[in-house]
């Protein structure tokens, strides 16, 4: 689940979330991260959900210094991609295949980055490199996370295929938090279908 915020000078923080309808009702843990002014956008993980036409998501808010404080909250399907388990400067961080795309639709990725990929502020590099199948792939809103709070982005649209075009984006991040852990979310589709193969590579500053 992603909340947005749009407008208001109070912020908000998400202390837990309650799917109800289906087997039962399921309570995720919240965040202690705020959401408002000084942070736009808040990601929470919520594993396992399965439709059901009585399904209800409860989540629960509160709001510091005041309730001026307006937002949105957007839920999508986020899918993994397997990251290497350890980190080389500019090496590959994960890759994309065909069982990841669907066909000419946009799918929110994320890579759970490896310990010392991200170490101190900077900005850093990550390169959208296809490399074989019959499908180029798209790529845009390329954010990186700590803790599920986006603290750099680079919206730009990009394409990687037997040519590429704006497939390199650059992430400014301008305080690491410490002991957080970091990942690359991003929106991919495969260019007229899903065979689609490619490599992410991240450099350091």
């Amino acid at each position: 689940m992603e909340l947005r915020d749009s407008g208001g000078s109070n912020s908000v923080t998400v202390s837990k979330i309650v799917l109800q309808g289906g087997s039962g009702e399921t309570t995720v843990p919240g965040s202690a991260v705020k959401c408002g002014p000084d942070n736009k956008s808040l990601f929470i993980t919520v594993p396992d959900i399965r439709p059901s036409p009585n399904l209800k998501m409860l989540v629960y808010l509160s709001s510091e210094g005041g309730t001026d404080s307006n937002g949105e909250f957007w839920v999508r399907k986020i899918v993994s991609l397997d990251a290497a388990s350890t980190y080389s400067p500019g090496a590959r961080v994960a890759s994309w295949t065909p069982d990841k795309l669907v066909g000419d639709s946009d799918v929110l990725a994320r890579i759970d980055l490896p310990d010392g990929a991200i170490s101190k502020p900077g900005t850093y590099h990550v390169k959208f490199q296809y490399t074989h199948g019959g499908c180029a792939a798209d790529f845009k809103e390329v954010n990186l996370l700590a803790n599920s709070t986006v603290v750099a982005s680079d919206p730009h649209d990009g394409s990687s295929g037997n040519s590429s075009d704006k497939n390199d984006y650059l992430l400014t991040l301008r305080e690491a938090p410490p002991a957080a852990r970091f990942s690359i979310q991003f929106k991919i589709k495969g260019r007229g279908g899903a065979d689609s193969y490619g490599d992410i590579r991240l450099t350091q500053p």
